[in-house]
């Protein structure tokens, strides 16, 4: 079933009307037909329509949705882009709330190389809802550098680290709370000023396992364990 994002109120038989970009994503790239069945979000309700003879939607049923009652938050150094962009894709489909892309010691990757990459970003994130039936597209900061973070937001603040002999393993970790941060490093990893900062932020140093991942392979990995403990 295809899914798209629209931003128009969602009432049964209340017709929607499709935005340019979704219709020529219909028309042209899913050749889709009038009659065919589509799904709807406008990022709070998901519903089951069909496409009508002027291509407009007709809404027939609502679709239920599995809801947590955490919030999960991504905080992540940039990395190279494909590698970011799959990340984002995934943490998408893990069902992360909000992502924070951070400027740190060692990013391969700056930022203002590219300042045109937040809006492919938040592209990759909203096509990554649709293909995993949310029914809302992850919220994605502006680039920060760590230091101008504002944690508090969270009520444990969870440091995946490597070193081993510093960490305790997250899947140990008392969960208790209704929000989550989990920060990952760079290709260069967490440097020790920023890793003592952290702790100074109440972060808790967290180890993902014996063996050093990839920034993009540890965002996943935590997030599948965090969705293991609290879904």
């Amino acid at each position: 079933m295809h899914q798209f994002f629209v931003e128009s109120n969602l009432d049964l038989n209340q017709l929607v009307y499709l935005p340019a970009d979704v219709l020529r994503q219909i028309k042209t790239v899913l050749k889709l037909k009038p009659t065919e069945l589509v799904w709807l979000s406008n990022g709070s309700k998901l519903v089951e329509g069909s496409l009508q003879s002027d291509w407009t939607v007709l809404p027939k049923r609502w679709i239920e949705t599995p809801q947590r009652s955490v919030q999960v938050v991504l905080y992540a150094a940039l990395i190279r882009k494909e590698r970011f962009e799959w990340m984002l894709q995934k943490a998408t489909e893990l069902g992360i709330d909000r992502i924070v892309p951070l400027i740190m010691e060692r990013n391969v990757v700056k930022w203002e190389d590219e300042p045109r990459k937040l809006q492919r970003y938040t592209a990759i994130l909203k096509e990554a809802a649709e293909q995993c039936h949310r029914v809302d597209i992850p919220h994605l900061d502006e680039p920060q550098r760590l230091k101008q973070v504002d944690f508090s937001g969270t009520d444990k603040l969870l440091v995946a680290y490597e070193e081993l002999s510093q960490t305790q393993p997250l899947s140990q970790i008392p969960l208790t709370g209704k929000s989550f941060g989990i920060v990952i490093g760079p290709e260069g990893g967490i440097s020790a000023s920023e890793f003592e900062y952290l702790k100074s932020k109440e972060g808790i140093p967290v180890g993902l396992g014996p063996r050093i991942l990839r920034a993009e392979t540890a965002a996943l990995v935590a997030l599948t364990t965090l969705n293991l403990r609290i879904e």
